[in-house]
Protein backbone atom coordinates (compact mmCIF):
# COMPACT_ATOMS: atom_id res chain seq x y z
CA UNK A 1 0.00 0.00 0.00
CA UNK A 2 1.44 3.40 -1.26
CA UNK A 3 0.97 6.42 0.41
CA UNK A 4 0.64 9.76 -1.62
CA UNK A 5 2.28 12.54 0.20
CA UNK A 6 0.59 15.35 -2.55
CA UNK A 7 -3.09 14.51 -1.57
CA UNK A 8 -2.05 14.45 2.22
CA UNK A 9 -0.49 17.79 1.68
CA UNK A 10 -3.35 19.07 -0.71
CA UNK A 11 -5.95 18.02 2.18
CA UNK A 12 -3.95 19.43 4.85
CA UNK A 13 -3.47 23.28 2.71
CA UNK A 14 -7.51 22.37 2.03
CA UNK A 15 -8.47 22.43 6.30
CA UNK A 16 -6.15 25.05 6.80
CA UNK A 17 -7.85 27.42 4.03
CA UNK A 18 -11.07 26.32 5.44
CA UNK A 19 -9.76 27.28 9.07
CA UNK A 20 -8.35 30.34 8.07
CA UNK A 21 -11.71 31.81 6.45
CA UNK A 22 -13.64 30.98 9.21
CA UNK A 23 -10.93 33.36 11.28
CA UNK A 24 -12.67 36.20 8.86
CA UNK A 25 -13.39 39.60 10.48
CA UNK A 26 -17.27 39.15 9.48
CA UNK A 27 -17.76 35.16 11.12
CA UNK A 28 -15.22 36.79 14.10
CA UNK A 29 -17.59 40.13 14.56
CA UNK A 30 -20.55 37.35 14.37
CA UNK A 31 -19.46 34.66 16.69
CA UNK A 32 -19.05 37.79 19.59
CA UNK A 33 -22.56 39.17 18.80
CA UNK A 34 -23.88 35.31 19.85
CA UNK A 35 -21.37 35.15 22.67
CA UNK A 36 -22.69 38.45 24.16
CA UNK A 37 -26.49 37.60 23.18
CA UNK A 38 -26.03 34.25 25.18
CA UNK A 39 -24.79 36.27 28.06
CA UNK A 40 -27.51 38.91 27.91
CA UNK A 41 -30.30 35.87 27.58
CA UNK A 42 -28.66 33.98 30.54
CA UNK A 43 -28.84 36.73 32.83
CA UNK A 44 -31.32 37.12 35.62
CA UNK A 45 -33.10 40.66 33.96
CA UNK A 46 -36.43 41.10 32.93
CA UNK A 47 -36.90 40.43 29.36
CA UNK A 48 -37.72 44.48 28.39
CA UNK A 49 -34.07 45.10 29.77
CA UNK A 50 -32.90 41.50 28.07
CA UNK A 51 -34.09 43.41 24.53
CA UNK A 52 -32.94 46.56 25.72
CA UNK A 53 -29.39 45.08 26.27
CA UNK A 54 -29.33 42.99 23.09
CA UNK A 55 -30.53 46.33 20.81
CA UNK A 56 -27.44 48.40 22.68
CA UNK A 57 -24.97 45.53 22.06
CA UNK A 58 -26.13 44.61 18.50
CA UNK A 59 -25.71 48.37 17.43
CA UNK A 60 -22.28 48.67 19.21
CA UNK A 61 -21.29 45.40 17.98
CA UNK A 62 -22.09 46.64 14.50
CA UNK A 63 -20.95 49.99 14.80
CA UNK A 64 -24.44 51.68 14.16
CA UNK A 65 -25.40 55.02 15.96
CA UNK A 66 -28.88 53.90 16.70
CA UNK A 67 -30.73 50.58 16.72
CA UNK A 68 -34.53 49.43 17.31
CA UNK A 69 -36.87 46.86 17.99
CA UNK A 70 -40.19 46.91 17.10
CA UNK A 71 -42.72 44.21 17.20
CA UNK A 72 -45.87 42.96 15.60
CA UNK A 73 -49.11 43.43 17.72
CA UNK A 74 -52.86 41.72 16.27
CA UNK A 75 -50.64 41.63 13.15
CA UNK A 76 -52.21 44.83 12.28
CA UNK A 77 -49.67 47.54 14.30
CA UNK A 78 -45.85 47.19 14.85
CA UNK A 79 -44.94 48.56 18.20
CA UNK A 80 -41.45 49.87 19.28
CA UNK A 81 -40.25 47.45 22.14
CA UNK A 82 -36.52 48.97 22.47
CA UNK A 83 -34.59 51.63 21.37
CA UNK A 84 -31.20 52.57 21.49
CA UNK A 85 -29.23 56.15 19.74
CA UNK A 86 -32.81 57.62 19.23
CA UNK A 87 -35.25 59.69 22.14
CA UNK A 88 -34.52 57.37 25.16
CA UNK A 89 -38.22 58.01 26.41
CA UNK A 90 -39.74 56.20 23.46
CA UNK A 91 -40.44 53.00 23.80
CA UNK A 92 -43.94 51.92 23.76
CA UNK A 93 -45.10 54.95 22.62
CA UNK A 94 -44.36 54.96 18.70
CA UNK A 95 -46.53 52.36 16.80
CA UNK A 96 -46.54 51.92 12.82
CA UNK A 97 -49.54 50.14 11.16
CA UNK A 98 -47.95 46.87 9.06
CA UNK A 99 -47.15 48.14 5.74
CA UNK A 100 -46.33 51.95 7.39
CA UNK A 101 -43.09 53.24 6.35
CA UNK A 102 -39.69 51.65 5.94
CA UNK A 103 -40.23 49.47 9.07
CA UNK A 104 -43.84 48.62 8.43
CA UNK A 105 -42.93 47.90 4.72
CA UNK A 106 -40.22 45.49 6.11
CA UNK A 107 -42.72 44.13 8.58
CA UNK A 108 -45.57 43.67 5.61
CA UNK A 109 -43.07 41.68 3.02
CA UNK A 110 -40.98 39.90 5.41
CA UNK A 111 -37.58 41.10 3.90
CA UNK A 112 -35.08 42.74 5.31
CA UNK A 113 -33.93 46.34 3.61
CA UNK A 114 -30.89 48.28 3.65
CA UNK A 115 -31.49 52.47 2.25
CA UNK A 116 -28.58 54.79 1.72
CA UNK A 117 -30.55 57.88 2.17
CA UNK A 118 -33.88 57.42 4.48
CA UNK A 119 -34.87 61.09 3.36
CA UNK A 120 -34.91 60.31 -0.09
CA UNK A 121 -37.24 56.84 0.32
CA UNK A 122 -40.72 57.26 -0.59
CA UNK A 123 -41.64 54.81 2.44
CA UNK A 124 -39.91 56.33 5.09
CA UNK A 125 -42.41 58.03 7.70
CA UNK A 126 -41.01 60.27 9.68
CA UNK A 127 -41.29 60.42 13.78
CA UNK A 128 -40.33 63.42 15.47
CA UNK A 129 -40.73 62.51 18.13
CA UNK A 130 -37.96 59.44 17.60
CA UNK A 131 -35.08 61.91 17.20
CA UNK A 132 -33.85 60.69 14.07
CA UNK A 133 -33.64 63.51 12.16
CA UNK A 134 -29.38 63.11 12.40
CA UNK A 135 -29.52 59.74 10.94
CA UNK A 136 -29.65 58.88 6.83
CA UNK A 137 -29.06 55.36 6.15
CA UNK A 138 -30.77 52.56 7.36
CA UNK A 139 -30.51 49.00 7.46
CA UNK A 140 -33.70 46.78 8.93
CA UNK A 141 -33.33 42.93 9.13
CA UNK A 142 -36.87 40.68 9.56
CA UNK A 143 -37.25 38.20 11.84
CA UNK A 144 -40.35 36.47 12.61
CA UNK A 145 -40.59 35.17 15.64
CA UNK A 146 -43.84 33.09 17.14
CA UNK A 147 -45.21 33.04 20.87
CA UNK A 148 -44.21 29.34 21.98
CA UNK A 149 -48.08 28.19 23.27
CA UNK A 150 -48.45 25.98 26.36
Amino acid sequence: MSVNIENIRESARSKTQRVEKMKSPAISQAMNILRLLREITEGSDTLPVKLDKIITMIAREMQADAGTCYLVLDDNYLELFAACGFNPNITHKVSLRVGEGLVGDVAENSRSLVVSDVWKHSKFSYKPEMGEDDYKSFTVSYTHLRAHET
